[in-house]
């Protein structure tokens, strides 16, 4: 008899899981590398060519004590993490972490928790290394699982969904076509010739019904006559198959395996504990749904019947306990992954009645480490780099916002222009302070303040670009301190600061100030000249009076924007770029 390979889980890990693991390493872990609990989800397969996945999502890390989040397949797992890279490579690391699973394991197997809640019989760990600085995670996923002392022998075909309810053979893949050739059928065998077929609307009802609860795994009770499916609870299941009544039942669990016709790495899980708490049955029929579109893919979820008395096998894979993966993650069986503890002569036998104790000693496991996609036993790496450095994350936000506005509310906002907008604002002050920050929420990152002054006392609690701390020391200049303060909030910002005094009508000038004024207005008309958009947000009209003009004689067109707000005055003026005629002549 064939023995039943089962097809590894693969990991998928969402990228806000990351951010939040670096969080938690950050703020509260530090130097800890004690293992943490990890609830990562089991994502049953969707489609006959893309199998499932054990995915980590910011929920995988719950506070310690949480319950389970009842919405999803949610598992338990031990997560590892390793404050070096080195630390990860070490074998020692790598086994202390599976070692602490398959201790989880046998304490779950034990108890009465796993009769209400199966998922705590599937093992996952996790060792990961989070390089904050560089914003790159190592990680190495296995999954490991507790072994048989004989394996799991495959009795008959593996059919389908459709094929069962249909009452047909199946026999594809290389077990049909050995029997095809005339392998004789063992008596078991032909005992799956009176097995009751179930109808496949009432099967399929039942099992959708199963999947939106927390459980990945229940029995199913199909009634001869009819073909009537019910679901039973896990627990009740177990209790039907020790008190002998278990012909016209089915261990059913959601599969994450693709189109092939083997079962996923959790039905391993499930016939263990079957076995060691049921060491008088024998045989379990086993149903491995896999959906497709919201639904039942009956094409592809398999139905197959299972030894668990430890069968003789054939072929290579008597010692490996029909794990299906070689050293490349294909096919065949990889070397090491099982182990069996040093110092233990032989497997010991199971009891009846189970003892809870009974499996604290139990030798044999298998460590299930993931292969990368090149098939190689090695740990992953990501870089999140680009997407989880502060400032890009920052920027990526407020392009978002500014495109969710215009394709909700201005589908011609022209947003790219907004933002090649360099922008002159002459007065850091209250008017200054405000226009910049509006212009960095509306994209804006060039913005160059002009002012003479420096920071008062009076000033944080009306300019919001300062605080208390510029005005010490007889005060920071404002046009710099404003500089500082817009790529403190927005390190996109490419924000500076100039030192000017405006020239202003109705003020004498000395015969030696009137070189420093010559050079202020011409530092004034070649600051404007290498902008696009001038801001006169000063709080005298004598200081606006200059820039006005420099803006109407400018030698390309040159938007001004006059704002003259205060208590008695309340103007806003827009000059200096022209106007088409064709938008003058309407």
């Amino acid at each position: 008899m064939d023995l039943v390979k089962f097809q590894q889980f693969q990991s998928a890990v969402d990228a806000t899981f990351w951010a939040d693991l670096g969080d938690l390493k950050l703020e509260s872990l530090r130097l800890s590398e004690d293992a943490l609990d990890w609830r990562p989800r089991l994502l049953p397969t969707q489609h006959s060519q893309t199998p499932g996945a054990i995915l980590s999502a910011p929920q995988s890390l719950p506070p310690p004590g949480a319950p389970s989040d009842p919405s999803g397949l949610v598992l338990r797992g031990t997560l590892l993490p390793l404050n070096t890279l080195a630390n990860l490579k070490l074998a020692s690391s790598r086994q202390r972490a599976v070692e602490l699973e398959i201790s989880r394991l046998k304490r779950a197997a034990a108890s009465e928790e796993a009769l209400d809640d199966p998922n705590v019989l599937v093992g996952c760990a996790l060792v990961v290394y989070c390089d904050l600085k560089s914003c790159t995670y190592h990680s190495w996923h296995a999954f490991p699982a507790l072994l048989p002392a004989a394996p799991f022998a495959l009795l008959g075909p593996t059919r389908s969904v459709e094929e069962w309810c249909g009452g047909g053979e199946g026999g594809a893949g290389p077990e049909g076509e050995a029997r095809a050739e005339g392998e004789a059928l063992s008596e078991r065998e032909a005992l799956s010739e009176k097995e009751p077929r179930p109808d496949l609307v009432s099967l399929s009802t039942a099992c959708l019904e199963r999947l939106r609860g927390p459980a990945l795994a229940w029995f199913l009770a199909v009634e001869p006559a009819s073909g009537q499916v019910s679901a039973l609870s896990f627990r009740e299941g177990m209790e039907r198959l020790g008190a002998g009544q278990g012909e016209n039942l089915t261990l059913a669990c959601a599969d994450c395996g693709g189109g092939e016709r083997h079962p996923g790495w959790q039905l391993r899980s499930l016939l263990f504990f079957v076995h060691a708490r049921l060491p008088r049955v024998r045989e379990v029929r086993a149903l491995c749904l896999r959906m497709r579109r919201g639904g039942l893919d009956a094409q592809h979820s398999i139905v197959l019947r299972v030894g668990l008395d430890g069968v003789a096998a054939r072929g290579s894979g008597e010692g490996t306990g029909g794990d299906h993966r070689d050293e490349k993650g294909t096919a065949g069986e990889e070397r090491g992954l099982e182990r069996v503890e040093r110092g233990v002569a032989s497997i010991p036998a199971l009891q009846e009645p189970f003892s809870p104790s009974f499996l604290d000693a139990w030798p044999k496991w298998v460590s299930g480490w993931e292969p990368t996609a090149q098939g190689k036993l090695a740990p992953r790496r990501v870089d999140l780099s680009s997407s989880m450095d502060p400032s890009r994350l920052a920027e990526s936000a407020v392009e978002l916002n500014l495109r969710l506005m215009r394709w909700r509310a201005l589908p011609e906002l022209d947003l790219e222009a907004i933002r090649a907008a360099r922008c002159l604002l002459l007065g850091a002050g209250t008017l200054g302070c405000a226009v910049a920050r509006t212009l960095l929420g509306w994209g804006v990152r060039d913005v160059t303040f002009v002012d003479s002054g420096a920071v008062s006392y009076s000033n944080p609690v009306r300019q919001s670009l300062y605080t208390l701390r510029d005005c010490a020391g007889g005060g920071q200049p404002k046009a710099e301190a404003a500089a500082r303060a817009l790529a403190e909030i927005h390190p996109g910002a490419r924000a500076q600061g100039v030192r000017l005094s405006i020239p202003m009508p109705g003020h004498v000038f000395s015969d030696a100030q009137r070189g420093a004024a010559r050079a202020d207005a011409q530092a004034l008309s070649d600051l404007m000249n290498a902008h696009d958009v001038v801001f006169l947000l000063t709080d005298t009209r004598e200081s606006r009076w200059l820039p006005t003009l420099l803006g109407a004689a400018a030698a390309r067109p040159l938007l001004v924007i006059n704002a003259a707000l205060g208590f008695d005055a309340y103007l806003v003026m827009r000059h200096g770029a022209a106007v088409e005629d064709e938008a003058r002549d309407e």
